[in-house]
């Protein structure tokens, strides 16, 4: 999957492909040790502190997670020394302690729940699903250039691969169940189609009938939305952007936040909240339904250093349902913190 041409490809790509650049040039790191540690202080009581843990080595990217958690594990596709050098780290939930690590290919995205964890390549696009103690269960590899994103729906696992092709396949085994190039499509459910065209845009299956069309410019549409049973959640922009929730029968924008998240969306499915984090440093819980937010705390110093500021990694947040655990990386000071949340 990966050879020395490959490796000295991704080496000359600029920063923003720096999630590729990092694996390719492990003896080189693509950003510098921190200098900075943040604090916190709590504002709600629903939210408290488990553990925290420094030098945790995960670049940022612009389309996929790069960590997930479920069932008592969280992993991040990093390190946890420097240099780094590991491309996928699984921790436990509850102690932080490291349970094991993986050196793969070149790493762009990664899901988990209860049925394993699957991690997704770029250079020459891969799939791979792990169990929740390292090994392997099965492995794709296809010949688009990455895999953008990553969905689950029921059984399946969805992936757009780049260029254009849209493939599902069985989460158990890895078997396909549609393979669909040149159409953008990001995400099916069985009754209608999303794609990404000049906007986000709901089709019907044979994509012949458009149901809507956002006013959501493809442009500003980068990170992978999430999609719930009636809504569209979507944070744009790169490096920062706002939180739209979108209507999923008719794509209007329900309500929005400012123009301040840094970081990819968690969500709660059964409590139908959201958890994103700003630029100032708020780690906010916001209701779904009616876009209702409260801070429960405040890093500081803040604001946070961005990409483009300086050479950073990503700010990334999952939520391990399984113990009500909210993990919250910090890119700048490479801090992993792990919050009990209600």
């Amino acid at each position: 999957m990966k050879n020395f041409s490959v490796r000295n490809f991704f080496c000359a790509l600029p920063l923003m492909f720096s999630v590729l650049l990092m694996q390719g040039c492990s003896s080189s790191p693509s950003y510098p040790e921190s200098s900075i540690s943040h604090t916190f202080k709590i504002i709600d009581e629903n939210i408290n502190l488990m553990w925290s843990i420094n030098n945790i080595y995960v670049p940022q990217d612009d389309f996929s997670p790069m960590m997930s958690a479920s069932s008592g594990l969280v992993c991040f596709l990093g390190d946890v020394v420097y240099p780094p050098d590991k491309e996928l780290s699984c921790l436990s939930s509850e102690t932080g302690g490291v349970l094991w690590q993986k050196l793969l290919g070149v790493p762009t995205g990664i899901l988990m729940d209860t049925s394993g964890i699957y991690v997704a390549y770029g250079g020459i696009a891969g799939l791979d699903k792990l169990d929740y103690f390292g090994n392997p269960d099965w492995s794709l590899s296809m010949m688009e250039s990455s895999v953008k994103y990553l969905h689950f729906n029921d059984g399946q696992l969805q992936l757009l691969l780049l260029p254009e092709r849209f493939l599902v396949v069985e989460k158990d085994s890895g078997k396909t169940i549609e393979d669909v190039k040149g159409e953008g499509i990001i995400y099916s459910d069985g009754a209608e189609r999303f794609l990404i065209n000049y906007g986000l845009e709901s089709k019907s299956l044979g994509l012949k009938e458009i149901n809507w069309r956002s006013n959501v410019s493809s442009n500003n549409i980068r990170l992978s939305p999430l999609f719930t049973e009636d809504q569209i959640l979507l944070r744009t922009g790169r490096v920062k952007g706002t939180l739209l929730v979108l209507d999923r029968d008719n794509g209007q924008v329900s309500w929005q936040t400012e123009n301040t998240i840094i970081s990819n969306i968690a969500f709660w499915p059964s409590k139908n909240i959201i958890f994103i984090l700003t630029k100032d440093g708020q780690l906010l819980r916001v209701n779904s339904r009616s876009g209702d937010q409260s801070a429960l705390l405040n890093f500081s110093p803040s604001p946070l250093i961005l990409n483009g500021d300086s050479v950073v990694g990503g700010y990334e947040l999952a939520l391990d349902e399984s113990s009500n655990t909210l993990f919250v990386l910090l890119g700048d000071s490479r801090q992993l913190f792990a919050f009990r949340v209600e």
